[in-house]
């Protein structure tokens, strides 16, 4: 079979849809990063936090599926195991993501919360103390 000559089973996207998919992700990540910044400006009153989650959890997972759909052509396969391998590989990914990001957040949040002694008798009580501590703790200059 010639290089330049696709197999019969496998599909590959237009440039039409590479290009629909590629103006989606822009959409959807401009609207993500605009939300984001209409929350900070407005001092996180509005829209609320609760709308904030909700709607980017939305928009990524939006974002997922055309991803899926029109990088990866997810629904022209021929095989629909595989899609669902494909599928279940990007629920893990994704679950990794998300609750390895919030294990972290939350170990920080404990570790670094609240302002006090230290182990080794040192008083902080301003986070720009608690900056120098470490930097000197750890040998940092």
């Amino acid at each position: 079979m010639n290089s330049n000559q696709s197999r019969p089973d496998s599909s590959y996207g237009s440039l039409q849809s590479y290009s629909i998919g590629f103006g989606l992700s822009l959409l959807l990540t401009g609207l993500s990063f605009w939300l984001v910044h209409r929350h900070i400006s407005q001092n996180h009153l509005s829209p609320s936090d609760n709308f904030m989650v909700i709607a980017l959890a939305c928009l990524s997972i939006t974002q997922l599926f055309v991803q899926l759909i029109f990088f990866l052509h997810l629904d022209k396969e021929s095989k629909p195991r595989w899609n669902n391998i494909v599928l279940a590989f990007a629920a893990i990914v994704v679950f990794i993501l998300v609750f390895g990001s919030i294990w972290i957040i939350t170990n920080l949040n404990y570790h670094h919360d609240s302002y006090g002694t230290t182990h080794d008798g040192h008083q902080l009580t301003t986070p720009s103390q608690t900056t120098k501590y470490i930097i000197n703790d750890e040998g940092i200059h």
